[in-house]
């Protein structure tokens, strides 16, 4: 939190969460292709701090759709899995973009199937991710509210 009325100090502001709108916005061009080499919605320079604002519903949205999976290690949307997905991805997108060799224009120059590679690697760099943020994370049942009382607001 930030104090918002100094010298007082009797008020507070919640700080942006970068890390989660960072992840965010990576999983959020990722989903949408700017990652895929001769696609229609390619981004050579995607940079994900330049890709626009992106809202709260948005980041719940993204995160939801990565990390929540009926099947998976943690179906329900809960913000310690979100908090673990997030810390674990946002050192990992940290490092894609300073590696050279997964520069677009670097993969361009390599010519053949390597544009395509920076997307298969950010993919496969997320599946791993998730399986291993969020095992660390158990599900235990009824801790919240019993979904099945309809008091917890769920995407169809």
């Amino acid at each position: 939190p930030e104090f918002v009325d100094p010298p007082l100090c009797s008020q507070i502001r919640i700080a942006e969460y970068t890390e989660l709108v960072f992840v965010s916005k990576w999983l959020r061009g990722f989903r949408q292709g700017k990652l895929i080499a001769g696609s229609e919605t390619f981004d050579m320079n995607f940079n994900p701090w330049e890709a626009g604002p992106v809202s709260g519903q948005e980041c719940f949205n993204e995160l939801e759709h990565m990390c929540c999976h009926a099947d998976g290690p943690s179906p329900h949307p809960s913000w310690s899995i979100f908090r673990s997905f997030a810390m674990f991805m946002n050192r990992q997108f940290s490092l894609v973009g300073e590696y050279q060799l997964l520069s677009s224009a670097v993969l361009e120059m390599l010519g053949g199937d390597w544009p395509r590679f920076k997307q298969a690697f950010v993919k496969l760099m997320i599946e791993t991710g998730r399986d291993f943020s969020l095992r660390s994370v158990p599900q235990v049942a009824g801790v919240g509210p019993d979904p099945s009382l309809g008091t917890v607001a769920r995407r169809g």
